[in-house]
């Protein structure tokens, strides 16, 4: 059976990108539709979006919001090259050319009001595409209201009733939370469903991911141990009693990665290409290349510790810096490329000129990210939580083996002492001692080194299993 699916999100690459959430979508609108599913996806007319793709306008339609009715416009895709279909909804709240999300509201408008009118419009595309989805996916508290709107939309429509919703879990810190009065605003009362009412009484916000949670047919989260880990504080934000109410139709699903765009074979962005079965030409040309990017000497006797993160407290900086010294007396060289947090990037900075084996660049570059995986020998993902994380899995594709936080899909992907390093208290002693200890194994066990990148560059982490598991989900849904 083809099965009709509509992603709704905030972010989908190759059209908006903030973070691992695009990546997501997109591989799972391109996957899905290579799998045989109609598989569509609807995110905002992003003003980017108008000026870097080719869109045809397919209607004028209204929402109705806070007793008044909102002009939209429903645009769909027609760039070459994209095998799902993808639909863009088009409204002023969307029109910034370089902002995705707003840090606060801007002309009395906030993020959480944005993304109720585009959850509202994609409730009323249906109708003019003559297209009803068997399933509506939808991704994060942007889209978690969708499920509500399903359910009351049921008891007047004889259509929407057919739609079963899942909700998937990417990163639950962020939860739009916002007050009473959305309720208005969306059209909804205190009344409108039981979900509604008991986000209502619990305080005096409402929760959009909270409503989702309650009101999703099926729930997932992008890896088995982040689906066990939101159970429970601190990683269930607060939600955590909601989703143990869940666990039934709770599934923890790991992100698979796009293995065409990351090959090492034949990625451009890297100085020199290479089979990850023969990695070791390849890899000593891109570390001298690395080397000289970053300003350090070029020293083939020497392994190289790479990071690429946002440079934020998640992330592990705050384990990372106290022990910066002590890292950078062992015999290694440490590149660090990210943004973040400016009390992070000036202690960084300020290391970079005190150490000789530290290079620090505060940027935004993925063909630089790329050539430190390409030239990197170790790989470090020390999150405080990580719900999947691709990084890791992109290392090991470029034989540079991941050092890991035992948390969320980092636990899931990375096996200690055999595709990588992984150390269990979030405490920067044991981010030490867990780094000192690959370091020794590079230096003094060359047979081991050489048996887990070629163990590593081996795993298999395309999206073929997990497709099939969302199909699965999708089936038991629609039967």
């Amino acid at each position: 059976m083809s099965y009709k699916i509509l992603h709704a999100t905030a972010e989908c690459v190759p059209f908006a990108k903030v973070g691992g959430l695009a990546d997501v979508v997109g591989a799972l609108t391109e996957k899905m539709t290579d799998h045989g599913l109609d598989c569509r996806t609807v995110l905002p007319y992003y003003g980017q979006i108008n000026d870097n793709f080719k869109t045809e306008k397919l209607s004028t339609f209204s929402v109705l919001l806070k007793d008044q009715y909102y002009d939209t416009v429903l645009h769909r895709c027609i760039e070459g090259g994209l095998k799902g279909t993808y639909y863009f909804i088009e409204h002023p709240f969307f029109n910034d050319q370089t902002d995705i999300y707003w840090d606060a509201a801007r002309n009395g408008i906030s993020d959480v009001e944005r993304f109720v009118l585009f959850s509202k419009a994609v409730m009323e595309i249906f109708t003019i595409l003559d297209w009803w989805p068997d399933v509506i996916h939808c991704h994060d508290w942007h889209t978690a209201i969708i499920p509500e709107l399903i359910d009351i939309y049921s008891l007047g429509e004889p259509n929407y009733p057919n739609i079963k919703t899942v909700l998937t879990i990417h990163n639950l810190a962020a939860q739009g939370k916002t007050g009473h009065e959305v309720l208005h605003y969306a059209g909804m009362s205190a009344g409108s469903t039981p979900s509604i009412w008991e986000d209502f009484i619990d305080d005096d916000k409402i929760n959009l991911f909270k409503l989702g949670i309650l009101s999703a047919d099926k729930i997932t989260t992008v890896s088995p141990t982040y689906a066990k880990e939101v159970l429970s504080a601190p990683l269930g934000m607060g939600l955590e009693s909601y989703l143990s109410r869940r666990k039934k139709d709770l599934q923890g699903i790991i992100n698979g990665l796009d293995t065409d765009l990351y090959d090492p074979a034949t990625d451009k962005k890297i100085a020199y290409q290479f089979d990850i079965n023969m990695p070791a030409v390849g890899k000593a040309a891109n570390k001298i290349v690395l080397q000289e990017k970053f300003g350090l000497a070029v020293n083939d006797k020497l392994p190289v510790l790479g990071l690429v993160t946002r440079i934020v407290e998640q992330k592990g900086l705050d384990i990372i810096i106290p022990q910066l010294s002590k890292i950078l007396s062992l015999p290694l060289q440490f590149v660090i490329l990210g943004t973040g947090q400016p009390v992070y990037e000036q202690e960084l900075k300020k290391a970079a000129t005190k150490f000789d084996n530290l290079g620090v660049i505060i940027d935004f570059d993925d063909q630089l990210a790329r050539q430190i995986f390409a030239g990197s020998d170790l790989f470090l993902v020390p999150s405080r939580f990580e719900p999947c994380g691709l990084t890791q899995m992109i290392a090991m594709r470029y034989s540079s083996l991941p050092l890991v936080r035992s948390t969320g899909g980092l636990k899931d992907t990375v096996l200690d002492h055999e595709t990588g390093f992984v150390f269990k208290e979030y405490t920067g002693i044991s981010l030490f001692n867990k780094i000192a200890e690959a370091v020794k194994i590079y230096n003094n066990k060359p047979a081991l080194w050489q048996a887990m990148l070629m163990k590593a560059a081996r795993q298999d982490w395309s999206w073929d299993k997990s497709i099939d598991r969302f199909i699965n989900i999708y089936e038991k849904l629609t039967r």
